[in-house]
């Protein structure tokens, strides 16, 4: 069981107590086993979001090579859509990760007052490509894109959170940067078979366990997209097994036809969520220009989505015919794709935040969130 978001553990680090040279001023939330707290630099006076390792993932190999690996894979990455990592530090109380204190709202906060105004959802959408396309340059996947993890700042900066799950998807990647050479030799490997990621916004490969490319995230990005512009995650089911067998085999509700730009969304949508890499785009830049192309159109006067249909609020699993499935057949599906998932490997699901994204709470201010 995941810990429930935003949730903090018994005995906080008490306000005023000191972790190395932060001085702590509160805690902002809790992931798995990552607890984040502000604290104030005081050698310099800021403010900064410190992710701390607790309880028992302090002696947890894998968790602690996993806290490196994110250290890794953000110091890597200086974009302005990325967070900042300041610094890693050690402490009586285990290892922490100091990042920028990002003040704004979660997409996942937005989403919970109703639909995105189009042109908003797309910019976010655009930014968050700007900072992936850096992360792919290096051949890093981020593999959990979700609202939970994109921000947006006060001044409308986009800023991609939690890194914990990265991956590099292109070890052998020739290069002469001393930077992605440590990369590539600290990055925590993930063991075959395991399904890693939030059942709602993962793409069919990281479902089946496969490897993962920049494909992978430009879907997620997609299904982010789609929830913005809605107000509903595309396949999110009552229970994770049908959560995922929608993801491997439904396709989306189409996009209202009279909203804006409805027909050319849909047509980038249906691209970006093939269930196979190949029939995706290709590169975030190729998705993100489309997108650009898109905001053009619309920019001129463009109203908040309103009164989007009750059907697109719920989901209804459909049949390969478009028609919805018997309860038998789907239980059948959803047998059939854990023992594959079991025969292929022993599968196992480390999932990151919690599986029902519609319970999640509004934060106002986020560093890195989830699991490290």
């Amino acid at each position: 069981m995941t810990e429930p978001r935003n949730a903090v553990p018994a005995a906080p680090l008490p306000r005023g107590s000191r972790l190395g040279p932060y001085e702590v001023v509160g805690p902002l939330g809790a992931g798995g086993m990552g607890l984040v707290i502000r604290a104030v630099d005081t050698r310099l006076g800021r403010e900064v979001a410190i992710k701390l390792l607790y309880g028992d993932a302090v002696k947890d190999e894998k968790r602690l090579r996993r806290l490196v690996g994110e250290a890794r894979a953000v110091s890597a990455l200086s974009h302005p859509n990325i967070v900042t990592l300041f610094e890693m530090g050690e402490s009586p109380r285990g290892p922490y990760l100091v990042t920028e204190l990002v003040e704004g709202e979660t997409v996942r906060a937005l989403l919970l007052r109703g639909p995105l105004p189009l042109s908003l959802a797309l910019d976010v959408a655009i930014q968050t490509l700007a900072g992936l396309a850096k992360a792919h340059a290096i051949g890093l996947v981020h593999r959990d894109l979700k609202p939970e993890n994109l921000m947006l700042t006060r001044d409308g900066f986009l800023k991609i959170l939690d890194f914990g799950l990265a991956k590099l998807a292109r070890p052998d990647l020739d290069d002469t940067d001393p930077a992605k050479r440590r990369l590539r030799l600290d990055m925590p490997t993930t063991e075959k078979g395991m399904i890693v990621g939030t059942a709602a916004y993962m793409s069919p490969e990281q479902v089946r366990a496969e490897p993962v490319s920049a494909a992978s995230d430009l879907f997620s990005v997609a299904v982010v997209l789609y929830e913005m512009v809605t107000g509903r995650n595309p396949f999110q089911r009552s229970r994770p097994e049908e959560t995922l067998v929608a993801v491997l085999r439904e396709s989306p509700d189409p996009i209202e036809p009279g909203l804006p730009a409805s027909a050319q969304l849909e047509t980038i949508l249906g691209k970006a969520l093939a269930k196979q890499p190949a029939e995706r785009f290709q590169s975030a830049r190729e998705l993100e220009e489309a997108l650009r192309t898109l905001r053009r159109s619309v920019d001129s006067g463009e109203e908040p989505l309103r009164d989007v249909p009750a059907r697109l609020r719920t989901p209804v699993p459909r049949s390969d015919e478009g028609t919805p499935e018997r309860p038998r057949r789907r239980g059948l599906w959803i047998a059939g794709l854990l023992a594959l998932l079991i025969a292929a490997g022993g599968a196992t699901w480390c999932q990151s935040g919690s599986p029902a994204p519609q319970s999640a709470a509004p934060t106002n201010t986020h560093p890195q969130k989830g699991t490290p």
